[in-house]
């Protein structure tokens, strides 16, 4: 039977896997062997071997450190160790090297290299080097060198140490290096900050109950507490309870609570124990740690808030997270006992549980809480943050509104700040690529995508979408680009993994950019219809109408327009759609199409009488510009008397009741005009003059002399051309120049007129 392993030696067994702990411990080395082994593993190694042999080799020169110390090697074995650690470490780097230099500048290699399990175990092998050679350094230190000498090795070694505790992709060098940290402390006399590490480390241990790391930092906590003068943080005496005693209640009730595990008694022993320690105000960190492990044998016991505490976590454990959450937060109502200790953890756990029961709003509020807390451990905030994307994911999927697209921005943005290699960070970039309103900042977050889970397919679906945002952009601007645009957007919308409900709203998108590009097929024409026929949102189907129109617009054909109004006359059309239209009829340079059109239209247009008032007008124009003027005389007379408060009703009634020789209601038209219109104006002359005109035309040419009381006056403001055109007017009536040439200075008009009403 093999003896029992010296405790230090667990400090390694921590980096080695069951083999090589086997090779280790089969043929143990004496001291004097010690150099030669650790030279003859160096001797195997080859510079184009497989980085797993390099890896190998870390592990078994770490079994050699491990005899070394246990053998208390001397000086001379310890030095030598070190320059072959060192060397090692060259070659691990070299063959690192060799590997990228292997891919040179192709990226593609270098990305399969850098996510391949060879490059795991090399930068394994290249992390143990320098972990090793900080136990060689601080065992040399505990040798009788120089004090000098001895301040260097111990800072070199905690260097290293340092180094470790940061690798977070091998825990166990993190748990090798806070240990080697802990010593080192303990080597310079230091020993409150040792036991701090030391009960640290035990709290970061307390979910591994069968790690083998657990029993060496118990056991220097232990010894580090025997020795005189010093007392660990949370086993000072509190009440009536004395340190012996308190550790004494402490091991008793645990001794009961593994009874209780195994065999159903022994748990209300364990529970008075603990309720002793609690009201006595013993409870710490590694307390409650150790009675979370046992979590299942104290529920049901009055254990005050730690008892709360355990409810909440065994309801957490077993995912029901609504009751979880509710518990938690009587916990933090009622746990004034508890506001020495630092509870951020359980905080984060509660803010974990509101999340998964949907309950966002105080998930959200609760992670804020975290994320406010000083001095929160880094670990924890990433953690955070990256729940507080889930979270503002989740509430955005369900409202969609501006606020919590802005909200989950900037928690994808928070995510990424801390976090840019995290296990969501893609699915977070992805989120920015998606929703952030900045383009390049979109552009950027899409081509850092590196993930397969989230590459692909959503890549392709984002960069189509993003290039869509920007084709209407485009579009809106009228800007040349955008056929461009279409072009890189439509090589690309073959590859889209559609689902079948946004399969036409996609395909509505790429037809408005083949029509873009020039393209006006058959086949266009008929996916057109098609997806006409089936558009649900107003979106799509105010989209497909203006690419309708579009396609209008390049035929250049007055028939093809007026046509298209009677086909949509026909369908019923909606005011939006008409909306689109009446610009297509306005621009046409054949009137005779514009009169047709507009004569389609309108009677379409019962719901919307002001539309169809405007159309009807529109066509009244068209049919005076195309000399039918009598038809427009009688669609205009019906519109002044049905709607007298149309001023361009009034305008064109004007002008087809002079056109078709009604002089008298043309001249009715000007002067309501002129009544609503302020007077001085261009428009109030227009009207004047009309009128004047009409009248001297008259068979009593004298009546214009009727209008000169208003015009006179303003008769100053007039325009050269004006002037003329009212003089010419007012030549062909019969109204004499007053015999008092000074009149007009006394306010009397130099015409002598009939003072009749005007």
């Amino acid at each position: 039977m093999r003896a029992r392993l010296p405790v230090r030696f667990l400090i390694f067994v921590l980096a080695l896997p069951v083999a090589a702990l086997h090779a280790a411990s089969a043929d143990p080395p004496s001291a004097a062997e010690l150099v030669p082994r650790a030279r003859a593993l160096l001797n195997e190694l080859a510079p184009d071997g497989d980085t797993r042999a390099y890896a190998s080799t870390a592990r078994r020169f770490g079994a050699l450190v491990t005899s070394a110390r246990d053998l208390r090697a001397g000086a001379p074995e310890l030095r030598a160790l070190l320059e072959l650690a060192e060397s090692l470490r060259v070659a691990t780097r070299a063959r690192i090297r060799a590997q990228e230099d292997a891919a040179g500048d192709d990226e593609a290699a270098l990305e399969r290299l850098y996510r391949s399990a060879d490059w795991d175990v090399a930068s394994y092998a290249l992390a143990a080097t320098p972990y090793w050679r900080a136990w060689i350094e601080l065992t040399l230190a505990e040798n009788d060198v120089p004090p000098g000498e001895r301040i260097q090795l111990l800072h070199r070694a905690q260097r290293g140490f340092r180094a470790a505790a940061v690798r977070f992709l091998h825990s166990d060098l993190v748990f090798g290096g806070w240990l080697g940290i802990a010593y080192v402390a303990a080597a310079e006399g230091q020993r409150s900050q040792a036991l701090t590490i030391f009960r640290k480390l035990e709290q970061a241990l307390a979910r591994e109950p069968d790690h083998p790391l657990r029993q060496v930092v118990r056991a220097e906590i232990d010894a580090l507490e025997a020795r005189p003068g010093e007392r660990a943080p949370g086993t000072v005496a509190a009440g009536d309870l004395d340190a012996g005693t308190a550790r004494q209640l402490r091991d008793q009730a645990f001794a009961a609570l593994e009874q209780r595990r195994r065999t159903g008694s022994g748990g209300r022993v364990a529970a008075s124990q603990l309720r002793r320690l609690i009201e006595a105000g013993a409870a710490d960190a590694a307390l409650v740690g150790d009675m979370l492990r046992y979590r299942t044998e104290l529920l049901g016991y009055d254990l005050g808030p730690l008892g709360r505490l355990l409810d909440a976590e065994d309801a957490f454990e077993n995912g029901h997270y609504y009751d979880a959450a509710g518990k938690y937060a009587e916990l933090f109502r009622d746990g004034a006992a508890l506001a020495h200790m630092d509870l951020t953890r359980f905080r984060y756990r509660q803010a974990y549980a509101y999340v998964q029961a949907g309950v966002l709003g105080d998930g959200i509020r609760v992670l804020g809480t975290v994320l406010a807390a000083p001095d929160l451990d880094p670990e924890l905030r990433m953690a955070a943050l990256e729940l507080m994307w889930v979270a503002r994911a989740r509430r955005y999927e369900a409202s969609g509104d501006a606020p919590a697209r802005g909200a989950l921005v900037d928690a994808a943005r928070a995510y990424l700040a801390t976090r840019p290699s995290g296990d969501n960070a893609d699915r977070a970039r992805l989120t920015l690529a998606q929703l952030s309103a900045d383009a390049p900042e979109s552009a950027r977050a899409l081509a850092g995508i590196r993930s397969p889970q989230v590459g692909g397919a959503q890549v392709d679906l984002t960069r189509f979408n993003l290039l869509a945002r920007q084709f209407a952009e485009q579009i809106r601007a009228g800007s040349a680009a955008a056929a461009a645009t279409a072009r890189t957007a439509l090589a690309l919308y073959p590859r889209l993994k559609l689902s079948r409900d946004t399969r036409d709203q996609y395909a509505a998108i790429a037809l408005q950019m083949r029509v873009a590009i020039g393209e006006s097929s058959p086949e266009l024409l008929r996916e057109l219809d098609r997806l006409s026929a089936v558009a649900s949102g107003l979106e799509m189907q105010q989209a497909l109408f203006s690419t309708r129109l579009q396609l209008l617009d390049r035929s250049a054909s007055p028939e093809a327009v007026a046509a298209f109004a009677g086909q949509l006359a026909a369908q019923g059309p909606q005011g939006w759609q008409v909306e689109q239209f009446y610009p297509r009829i306005a621009r046409l340079s054949d009137p005779a199409a514009v009169a047709t059109a507009a004569a389609a239209l309108a009677p379409a247009l019962g719901n919307d009488p002001a539309m169809a008032r405007q159309l009807r007008l529109l066509g009244i124009r068209a049919q005076l510009d195309a000399g039918s003027a009598a038809e427009a005389y009688a669609g205009v007379r019906e519109i002044v008397a049905t709607d007298p408060s149309s001023g361009d009703a009034w305008l064109l009634y004007a002008r087809a009741a002079a056109l078709t020789d009604h002089p008298f209601e043309a001249e009715r038209a000007w002067k309501i005009i002129a009544e609503h219109t302020p007077a001085g104006t261009a428009k109030w002359w227009d009207a004047m003059l009309e009128r004047v005109e009409i009248r001297a035309r008259s068979t009593r040419p004298e009546a214009a002399c009727e209008l000169l009381p208003a015009i006179e006056p303003r008769r100053a403001t007039l325009a050269p051309a004006v002037r003329a055109r009212l003089d010419a007017a007012l030549g062909k009536a019969p109204c004499s120049r007053a015999e008092n040439s000074n009149t007009s200075q006394r306010g009397v008009f130099p015409y002598r007129i009939d003072q009749q009403e005007v």
